[in-house]
């Protein structure tokens, strides 16, 4: 009787745990690897307002891809780029090419990453499509985006001031930017220091920017000889060629400008010699370089 007794109590205390378990697993979602959530069939939407054209630059455009409801196990989306496009991906953009809606949750996020790359070239072309037939577990309508990249045009130039160079003086060579020191001084129409040193640093080469900063007008390019450790001693005389280039991201790139040779700076200058190099004319962005002699208009861009 008293084993009787021991297996009833046991007995009854089993069907209590299972029925109080049965209560515990009708519980909403409680995050304990045991999920109450049923597979359905749900749909997907994309939310993203894609460049159909944009100028070449660094930035990003993210979208989102949304679930109807919840899913038990992750949903994978497949982003590709398009064969045919003109545009490179990973020089000019990049994109993600994988968006994961983790389970139990209705949203996932990418993003198209743009470039500005300074290239001069014209405007190129790339497509985005966002599905495929590898996306499963949600109903999403494969879609394509057209992008346009239009080329970059910078609204500085850069002139880059260049003396660079070699000389055997008494038997020895000698280094043009070690013992020579150029610089480029800017006047104004009336030939008064516009007091802009950007191009009298000491640096050998040297370089100037030209850009929304300036002052529509009319200016000149000095050269000023700041100090020179170059003298022979048979009177011969050293020259130290001046070699100009001109950039300009997105349209131009290293444009070597002529150099009138008679203002190249020698050793028989003195310090605080000047010699003019180029008259320049500012017109919103567009930039013009002239003989300062003749008037003669040698670039414009």
């Amino acid at each position: 009787m008293k084993l009787k007794n021991i297996l009833s109590k046991s007995v009854t205390g089993l069907g209590a745990a299972v029925i109080l378990l049965g209560f515990s697993q009708c519980k909403d979602e409680d995050f304990t690897d045991y999920s109450n959530l049923t597979a359905t069939n749900p749909t997907a939407s994309v939310e993203w307002t894609a460049p159909a054209s944009t100028t070449e630059r660094d930035d990003v455009f993210p979208f989102t891809i949304t679930l109807s409801e919840p899913q038990v196990v992750d949903v994978r989306v497949n982003v590709s780029v398009v064969e045919g496009g003109t545009a490179t991906e990973g020089e000019d953009f990049d994109i993600d090419h994988l968006v994961i809606i983790p389970a139990g949750t209705t949203m996932g996020s990418g993003a198209l990453t743009t470039y500005n790359d300074l290239v001069v070239e014209g405007s190129e072309t790339f497509t985005i499509q966002i599905g495929d037939e590898r996306t499963s577990n949600v109903n999403l309508t494969t879609t394509t985006y057209d992008v346009t990249l239009n080329n970059f045009v910078s609204n500085t130039a850069v002139a880059i001031y260049d003396w660079s160079g070699t000389a055997m003086v008494d038997g020895v060579e000698r280094v043009f930017c070690d013992e020579v020191d150029i610089d480029v001084l800017i006047y104004d129409e009336a030939m008064m220091d516009s007091g802009n040193y950007d191009a009298a640093t000491g640096d050998c080469p040297e370089d100037m920017s030209f850009g929304t900063t300036w002052a529509d007008g009319t200016y000149y390019l000095v050269l000023n000889l700041w100090s020179n450790g170059i003298v022979p001693t048979d009177g011969s005389t050293v020259t130290f060629p001046m070699t100009v280039y001109l950039t300009r991201g997105g349209l131009y790139n290293d444009v070597m400008l002529p150099v009138d040779p008679a203002v190249y700076i020698n050793s028989d200058d003195a310090a605080g010699v000047e010699k003019t190099l180029y008259k320049f004319v500012k017109s919103g962005t567009t930039y013009r370089f002239y003989d300062p002699t003749t008037d003669e208009l040698l670039f414009e861009g």
